[in-house]
């Protein structure tokens, strides 16, 4: 949808410039703090394009105050291509269709955020989904009519707050000479308005109306899909419904204790069916096919530097037995060890896959090649393997020394995350045509920035509560596992983080401060990191 025409991709465009130009550096992004109150402005979401809510509200509801920021940008900048860019950002906010747009995909985004939200709730069951597709696709139908003349009305409240004309731009009408036997009339020409209105809006609305649609018939022969016999089905529940205790369970607590059972393969189909659903139907413009999805999405729109993240979620919370990550069920717990495992070696595979095949071809092979085997070498045994053994193994060792735990504890983090961050950095750096001494001081940020990662975790862990963390609090400690809390404290341990970051800015300083401005901001952001 957000592909749909000339004018949608336009306006995501400039969405995207917008958010751009502030995150370049964090002086502009001071710039922009100075002049909004609420919302800051987010760059557009790779995956679901219904996210991209977040990036259209702060617009949506802030676009005097943003547009005041970049008058006060362009006066502060002192190169003529962040004054142009800034300038046909100014342009593009005091433009009506802008503003328009603004208000429409808004309205559109919230309404299907919102039944996304609701599908992919743990305590979603299937009926209530269907309800709640069916009610945003009635909302779409009266929006189809209605909705077009109350969003020029507040597009109008808009445009009149910021002082801007609230007119259509005039379109440009070709003259056709015509032969000498052809009939004289006068051709129907569409005015600007309402060209925006077949041609933009309604196609945006009919397109989701579709996907809704095709959503809800999938939905509704969904339960084909299982091999589920409903009358075996009523009698385990009832019987189960006796073994259940008193006390309140989850959806994954219950299907836990059936796999335990083994006596209740209708339930155990009903509740993988239950967690697996908010995945598959979350969002109206996914294929309804799991693995479609994910080999469309990784082999077309992931970086190897993404693939080389996506192991550590993808295989280390099943090694930990981890029951979150990012608020959502870990991969083994819907899935299984084994899809969890291949799943990992299949992302192991591709980076190696996307590193070789698409790569630029101002790239020599030998810089592909080192890139290669500087990816691999932070996944095998003199890395990832490395300190996920250590890790493993160190669950309730007793080390009387804190030098010594330390010690311990930093060999498992650099070999870990600290690892992945470097490969991710690093290769990057060789494939850009970095040097040597600018690779290694990249390599250094990168280690600090890795090891910053888990100490602020460790902290986090013992602070914060499982909703807020969106992963399990406190599993490190029921695991008696080492963390920089238990060996230094809490307060220590987050002085070591500043310190770790003002490690990893010093190694930074030989850089152009313009281009190392994303990386500076990275390090701030995950030593203030709250989840």
């Amino acid at each position: 949808m957000a592909h749909s025409c000339v004018k949608a991709v336009s306006f995501f465009g400039i969405v995207q410039r917008i958010y751009t130009i502030f995150s370049s550096s964090t002086k502009r992004w001071n710039v922009l703090l100075k002049h909004i109150s609420c919302f800051t402005v987010k760059s557009l979401s790779n995956t679901r394009w219904e996210s991209r809510i977040k990036s259209v509200k702060a617009i949506r509801y802030q676009a005097p105050q943003i547009r005041s920021a970049f008058l006060e940008l362009y006066d502060l900048c002192d190169d003529a291509i962040s004054k142009s860019e800034t300038e046909s950002l100014v342009d593009a906010l005091e433009n009506f269709e802008f503003l328009l747009g603004i208000v429409i995909w808004h309205d559109i985004l919230f309404a299907i955020n919102m039944v996304s939200k609701k599908l992919q709730d743990k305590t979603i069951c299937i009926d209530n989904a269907m309800k709640q597709v069916a009610g945003v696709m009635s909302y779409f139908e009266k929006y189809r009519n209605d909705g077009f003349s109350s969003s020029i009305n507040m597009a109008k409240d808009l445009a009149h707050e910021m002082d801007i004309d609230a007119i259509f731009p005039k379109k440009r009408r070709c003259f056709r000479k015509k032969q000498f036997d052809e009939a004289n009339h006068e051709e129907v020409i569409q005015t600007s308005e309402d060209e925006f209105k077949v041609n933009y809006f309604l196609l945006v609305v009919d397109m989701a109306i579709t996907s809704l649609n095709d959503r809800f018939e999938q939905m509704r022969t969904f339960e084909n899909v299982f091999d589920v016999d409903l009358d075996d089905f009523f009698s385990e529940l009832r019987m189960l419904r006796v073994s259940l205790s008193d006390e309140a369970m989850t959806p994954i607590q219950v299907l836990e204790l059936v796999k335990d059972m083994g006596c209740y393969p209708n339930v155990d189909i009903a509740y993988r069916i239950l967690l697996t659903t908010p995945v598959t139907v979350a969002s109206a413009e996914r294929s309804f096919s799991k693995l479609k999805l994910l080999k469309n999405y990784l082999r077309s729109s992931m970086s190897q530097e993404r693939v080389i993240i996506l192991v550590k979620t993808a295989l280390l919370p099943c090694m930990d037995d981890d029951s979150l990550r990012r608020g959502k069920p870990t991969n083994h717990k819907v899935f299984g060890e084994d899809i969890a495992v291949l799943t990992t070696d299949a992302l192991i595979a591709l980076a190696v896959e996307k590193m070789a095949t698409s790569t630029s071809l101002g790239v020599s092979p030998e810089r592909v090649l080192r890139a290669v085997v500087e990816m691999a070498k932070a996944v095998r045994t003199e890395g990832l393997v490395a300190g996920q053994a250590a890790d493993l193994s160190g669950e309730g060792m007793s080390l009387e020394e804190d030098r010594a735990r330390l010690e311990h504890l930093e060999f498992i983090h650099i070999h870990k995350t600290a690892a992945l961050l470097e490969a991710a950095t690093v290769t990057g750096a060789i494939m850009g045509g970095g040097s040597d001494g600018e690779i290694e001081r990249l390599r250094k940020y990168a280690r600090c920035v890795g090891l910053m990662f888990q100490v602020v975790d460790d902290v986090l862990d013992v602070t914060k509560s499982s909703d807020e963390l969106g992963k399990t609090a406190g599993k490190d400690l029921i695991a008696s596992k080492l963390t920089y809390p238990k060996v230094m404290g809490v307060e220590k341990s987050r002085e070591y983080a500043d310190e770790l970051n003002r490690e990893a800015r010093e190694h930074l300083h030989a850089f152009d401060s313009a281009k190392v401005a994303p990386l500076l901001s990275l390090a701030d952001y995950i030593v203030n990191r709250q989840n």
